[in-house]
């Protein structure tokens, strides 16, 4: 029996900066967080660098609710889209 693919109805385009700030700012949740950097998809747009992350209605409105109770940060200190990056490629290695 073939299971129905359940997509993400919250859908949004970000560039590469606001990925790697986005990602800072919800280190408190790693679970959010664990699922921005497994599910999010890097995206090359005439080499414009941005990330396109599908979220459901939960979801969203967790990151919605950390986003604004979180303190703003200083600067962000890891380059999250590098890490996306790298882990993507490791998901279509075990696909293939």
């Amino acid at each position: 029996m073939a299971y129905p693919k359940r997509t993400p109805p919250v859908k949004l385009v970000i560039s590469k900066e606001q990925y790697n700030s986005l990602v800072e700012r919800v280190m408190i949740d790693e679970q959010l967080k664990g699922k921005l950097l497994r599910y999010s998809v890097p995206k090359e747009d005439n080499s414009i660098l941005n990330v396109e992350i599908g979220l459901f209605p939960d979801e969203a409105a967790s990151l919605i609710k950390l986003l604004i109770t979180s303190p703003l940060s200083e600067e962000v200190t890891i380059d999250y889209y590098s890490v996306l990056v790298k882990v993507h490629k490791q998901l279509f290695k075990i696909k293939d």
